[in-house]
């Protein structure tokens, strides 16, 4: 039986060379370091205890007085689109007082407004600004 031809429907078999052995163990090995390196990172930021300092962690919110890191600008950005975490960072930062927004129109308004007195150790004559 082995010695008639193949059929012509049957695909040619292919010969597994050492080299696409070598080249699946290899990519195997390196997607379970990237899976592993992906989960570990995960688990570095997201367990309570994390020895990730709050500079460092993309979930913390901003820290006026922590270092600057390359987060720093992200953290400052996603502060000052969502007007209660800018609020909670400015109390925490500086001596400031919430205002009532001023409402001229739906067009014409400063919501969240805010006056600092005061920005770490640094007095300051009353300013009026507003965060977000």
């Amino acid at each position: 039986m082995s010695d008639q031809p193949p059929e012509e429907n049957e695909p040619p078999q292919r010969k597994v060379t050492r080299m696409a052995i070598v080249r699946s163990v290899t990519t195997t090995v390196v997607t379970l370091i990237g899976v592993g390196a992906c989960v570990g990172g995960l688990l570095a930021i997201l367990h309570p205890e994390t020895p990730l300092p709050s500079e460092w962690n993309p979930l913390d919110p901003l820290e006026v007085a922590a270092p600057v890191t390359p987060l720093t600008s992200w953290k400052l950005r996603r502060a000052l689109n969502d007007a209660e975490m800018c609020l909670t960072v400015l109390d925490a930062a500086a001596g400031m007082t919430p205002r009532d927004p001023f409402e001229a129109s739906e067009s014409c308004h400063i919501r969240n407004r805010v006056d600092l007195t005061s920005v770490g150790g640094a007095r300051l004559d009353r300013i009026e600004t507003s965060c977000a």
